[in-house]
């Protein structure tokens, strides 16, 4: 049987890239600096694209975070509640996945009383909520509400304003593996949160210097979006599937990212001319 437990983060040894990538996202919060104010319509599209069904809730729910939300009570019945203002008229799976989704909210509650960071036990409370699958086809819409919700209402205010959705849209399949890493033996109380912690914060990090770009101005995001590529790429990649998987951006301007890259020691090349691959360092 399944058990909850995010305590475990307390006493976590957190890998080297895992801890950069809070400081700096503590460090982007701290700055207290208003990025542009995120499209609820453009990110309720993105999370329709992702779970193939239309939810009229969803574009309005993030409005309302933006706007604080403070009359959710944080609390398990609280939860539930804010899962179906945002999803009307969506069913439960069944009685016994929303009972263990009750323990999962149980859990999150106990973890936040016991200390544990707001940005490594939300990602384990989205991890659970997607295993469980309490909806058939609106788990991962209830999984990024809540942590836009939980996220805010524990003081990442700017996770209002970072378009979330939108990255986890493209870089789905990166996205998707990280996953899949983490929730192996899930049901045997083994799976390993770190893959998937990773990747959400690498997404939000992402996401937040994207929404930080001045209007009209894409080399920036450019750049942002190769480095994610390379990044979380499990494997070597190479040049071409770069281009391949972002065919808005030249291969010049890739190469030259590549290039700033291994200079600065964020990725290691493997390999040389048409056989280079690119791996993180």
């Amino acid at each position: 049987m399944r058990k909850f437990d995010y305590v475990f983060l307390t006493k976590l040894v957190l890998p080297d890239r895992l801890s950069s990538l809070l400081a700096c996202l503590h460090q982007l919060q701290a700055e207290e600096r208003r990025l542009p104010a995120v499209m609820a319509e453009n990110v309720a599209k993105a999370v329709e694209q992702l779970e193939g069904r239309v939810f009229p809730g969803y574009a309005l729910a993030i409005k309302k975070i933006d706007e604080g939300w403070a009359d959710v009570p944080l609390s398990i019945e609280g939860l539930f509640s804010l899962v179906q203002l945002a999803l009307p008229g969506t069913a439960w799976e069944s009685e016994k996945k929303s009972l263990v989704l009750d323990q999962a909210f149980s859990a999150y509650l106990n973890s936040e009383n016991a200390g544990v960071a707001p940005l490594l036990r939300v990602p384990c409370l989205m991890l659970d909520l997607l295993c469980i699958a309490p909806f058939s086809t609106a788990s991962t819409a209830a999984a990024l509400l809540l942590a836009r919700h939980l996220l805010y209402r524990s003081g990442f205010v700017i996770c209002g304003s970072i378009p979330f959705e939108e990255m986890i849209l493209r870089y789905r399949y990166f996205y998707q593996q990280a996953f899949l890493e983490a929730r192996k033996h899930w049901e045997e109380n083994d799976s390993d949160y770190l893959p998937y912690i990773e990747m959400v914060l690498s997404l939000l990090y992402l996401g937040s210097r994207v929404s930080r770009l001045r209007p009209g101005s894409r080399r920036g995001a450019k750049r942002a979006s190769i480095e994610m590529l390379v990044l979380s790429s499990a494997l070597p990649i190479s040049k071409a599937e770069i281009c391949q998987a972002l065919p808005h951006i030249s291969p010049t301007t890739v190469e030259a990212v590549l290039g700033t890259m291994v200079r600065n020691g964020m990725v290691r090349k493997v390999g040389a001319s048409r056989a280079a691959r690119y791996i993180r360092a």
